[in-house]
């Protein structure tokens, strides 16, 4: 016997709605849109009034650009074929010091976003002196075909749990960090954390960023149970 799961165009698009409230939003559309498919998650998206886009798979980015011709895509895994970045326009993580200094003549005219670490110890800067270490060599970089430097982000864990202290760990050094490059008179186009759980936690975006990252509720899936 087969199965049919069929999805109900108008109440995915109204969920859309209400998840973005008129917010600036990076729908997250990796693994095929959560499986919804990924033609029909941005063709919905785009209705909503989403124009910034972000997966973990540089195919799938290819992909949105041909479907969102004008849209920011954001790639959150580094990839090595930094010519497809620069001819499909697609902005990628800088997932670490090291990496930084092998490919800085290799990224030359891609938009990075620096990472932060944080608690999730997955990928990232680790400390604020690792990111003014790369904005100081950046700054100093007098090529004039160099990277360009557009976002900020980074990915909080713990957004979900409410029976540990983690989410307000990372929370307030993610935002401890902002200021302070801000404060240092550092700018970014884009700058955004949060997940769909954060950004319920917080009724919002959070001061001075530009997106939420938001993924699972825009399809409908409650990033906690009492949403």
């Amino acid at each position: 016997m087969t199965a049919i799961w069929s999805v109900d165009t108008e109440k995915f698009y109204e969920n859309a709605v209400n998840v973005a409230q008129g917010n600036q939003l990076m729908a997250v559309v990796k693994n095929n849109a959560y499986h919804y498919g990924l033609e029909f998650a941005v063709q919905q998206f785009k209705k909503v009034g989403i124009q910034t886009f972000s997966t973990t798979s540089l195919r799938e980015a290819i992909r949105i650009r041909k479907l969102a011709p004008d849209a920011t895509i954001f790639l959150m895994n580094a990839v090595y074929e930094f010519d497809k970045l620069r001819a499909y326009h697609i902005q990628m993580t800088l997932p670490s010091l090291d990496f930084y200094y092998e490919h800085v003549e290799d990224l030359y005219d891609i938009q990075v976003h620096l990472e932060y670490e944080n608690l999730l110890h997955r990928s990232g800067l680790k400390s604020i002196a690792e990111m003014r270490e790369v904005l100081i060599h950046h700054a100093q970089n007098k090529n004039e075909q160099r990277m360009i430097i557009t976002g900020l982000w980074t990915h909080f864990g713990y957004a979900d749990e409410f029976d540990v202290p983690d989410y307000e760990i990372e929370r307030k050094a993610w935002l401890d960090l902002v200021d302070t490059l801000l404060t240092d008179g550092y700018q970014f186009d884009l700058i955004h954390a949060q997940n769909s759980a954060s950004y319920y936690r917080e009724d919002g975006v959070f001061p001075h960023h530009t997106h939420a990252r938001v993924g699972i509720a825009l399809y409908g899936s409650r990033p906690y149970s009492d949403v």
